[in-house]
């Protein structure tokens, strides 16, 4: 054995070891990562009609103080943009894709649905459309926001509206349609939000 050998020898068996200390690492990361979004997660808490589920999203407590629009602070955007990344390198391999529309009125849903749309627009996950297409007129459906996905995609806008938090409080309809793809759901805004000081609009029911 020559010199310095043993030490050569001996630090063989520790580099077997960085290929799986490096899969744990990455399990733990993936797992308790997620527990937080699993955590935070808005509930779902009507599914009464066929094709119809409601969540709540509890944002800022209390109703809003205004029903004019108002931006979300620079705090509350990059909690959103922070929480929008990291949706993204989860959902990399399904590439979810959001258009966010707004009814014709009250104004503050456009100016909402453009902060949400530029947001979304920031990590590539969506954009903002002037179109306000008729089928979310649809009678019977709640006057507050409605999302359309297929219901594949439930877990995806759950995590979604949990990233949206920072914008938005109460009630989303989720409508689902079979035959849209993940990239394109959809995210109209309507009813009549009241703002909160930190700019967050809160919906209520019906």
């Amino acid at each position: 054995m020559t010199p310095g050998s043993q030490g050569r020898i001996s630090a063989r068996p520790l580099a077997w070891l960085v290929l799986p200390l490096a899969v744990i690492v990455a399990v733990l990361i993936l797992f308790f990562g997620r527990g937080n979004v699993d955590q935070d997660l808005p509930p779902v808490v009507s599914g009464g009609e066929q094709g119809l589920d409601e969540v709540v999203l509890r944002g800022p407590t209390g109703n809003g103080d205004s029903t004019n629009y108002r931006p979300i602070t620079s705090a509350k955007r990059e909690t959103a943009l922070q929480r929008l990344a990291e949706f993204r390198a989860r959902y990399r391999q399904s590439q979810p894709f959001i258009v966010v529309t707004s009814a014709a009125s009250p104004q503050s849903l456009s100016s909402l649905a453009r902060e949400i749309g530029s947001a979304l627009s920031t990590h590539g996950l969506g954009t903002y459309q002037e179109e306000k297409p008729d089928s979310h007129n649809a009678p019977g459906l709640p006057t507050q926001p409605v999302m359309r996905l297929a219901p594949r995609d439930s877990r995806i806008a759950r995590e979604l509206l949990w990233a949206l938090e920072p914008y938005l409080a109460g009630h989303i309809t989720l409508v689902y349609q079979a035959d849209l793809r993940t990239d394109q759901i959809q995210l109209y805004m309507r009813g009549n939000p009241r703002f909160s000081g930190e700019g967050e609009a809160h919906f209520a029911t019906r």
